[in-house]
């Protein structure tokens, strides 16, 4: 059952260029870094086939935010198929990589929507390429931030990503998503 969604930044044009890749990927292994209210992760998690999971990861900036996105899940009945994750990117990259050593499975895909300074972009790719599956598929927000395309670019240009791409849904006239396939570096 699809539920009205919380507020947030994705636009509805947004979400549904988003959940049209996830639809043709039927991924089994989600991840969002950056999560705040919601929005986007009830959107996927009510559009993700019934065998998936959904971890969303964030600093949520207090516990008034963390737990209006908590509620939103519940209310929406995906407790069980949405787990939030309360830290840092890095932190939870690295604690996915240990899990990945005790032969967890990897991420089919990666919505990256978190810190978008072009340093916290590079490092968010960097980190979690090595919890991506060989075909897995990085999708990120924002890509009209002159900061992202940095940060996405810099990894493309370091090997991280062997292709990037942007999407035709227009936010104050530039691409607001991109996407990216892992490169050979770090899977």
């Amino acid at each position: 059952m699809t539920r009205e969604l919380p507020t947030g930044w994705y636009t509805d044009e947004e979400l549904a260029y988003l959940l049209s890749a996830l639809r043709r990927r039927q991924p089994r292994v989600i991840v969002e870094v950056g999560s705040l209210f919601g929005r986007s992760a009830l959107a996927i998690a009510q559009a993700m086939r019934p065998t998936a999971h959904l971890l969303c990861v964030d600093i949520w900036p207090d516990e008034r935010v963390f737990n209006a996105f908590t509620y939103a899940v519940e209310q929406a009945g995906l407790s069980e198929r949405v787990t939030p994750q309360h830290m840092s990117s890095i932190e939870a990259a690295s604690v996915w990589q240990s899990k990945i050593a005790n032969q967890k499975s990897k991420i089919d895909l990666l919505h990256l929507d978190g810190d978008h300074r072009s340093l916290g972009v590079y490092l968010d790719i960097r980190e979690w390429l090595p919890c991506l599956a060989p075909d897995g598929l990085f999708i990120g927000h924002d890509w009209g931030l002159d900061s992202v395309q940095f940060g996405v670019m810099q990894a493309r240009a370091e090997g991280l990503l062997r292709e990037v791409g942007v999407s035709d849904v227009q936010r104050h006239g530039k691409p607001a998503l991109w996407w990216g396939l892992p490169g050979t570096t770090g899977t």
